[in-house]
C-alpha cells in the first residue's frame, strides 16, 4: 500500500489533507503526515514480522535541499511522532534520502 502525502490543489483536498501553504517537512506538514501515517497503520503494521520489536527513529532527507529533513519515531511498529524537531543522531536507525525531482 502506497502512502500518498502529496499536497493537493485547493478545492480538491480530502478532509485532513496537508494544506497547500505548508512547507515540505515543516512542523505543520509533519502533523498532517502523521495523521495520514496513522490512518494506514493497520496495513503498515501487518508488514512487520515482529511489530512489538520495531522501536526506531527513521530520518527522511531531501538531497537537493540541505536542511530539509524530518524524523519518524516508531514504538512497537506504530508511528508515534513525525517531526521536524530532530532526534539525536545516535537514535537514528535508518536514513532515507531522495531529491525532490525523484
Amino acid at each position: 500500500m502506497a502512502l500518498n502525502l502529496s499536497i493537493v490543489p485547493r478545492g480538491k483536498r480530502p478532509e485532513g489533507a496537508i494544506p497547500t501553504t505548508a512547507k515540505f517537512f515543516c512542523e505543520e506538514w509533519c502533523k498532517h503526515a502523521l495523521v495520514a501515517e496513522n490512518a494506514a497503520t493497520g496495513e503498515i503494521i501487518k508488514r512487520f514480522k515482529k511489530p512489538a520489536e520495531f522501536n526506531h527513529v527513521l530520518a527522511l532527507e531531501v538531497s537537493d535541499r540541505p536542511g530539509v529533513i524530518s524524523h519518524l519515531k516508531y514504538e512497537q511498529g506504530r508511528c508515534v511522532a513525525w517531526t521536524a524537531d530532530l532526534h539525536p543522531e545516535e537514535e537514528v536507525w535508518a536514513r532515507f534520502t531522495a531529491s525532490l525531482e525523484a
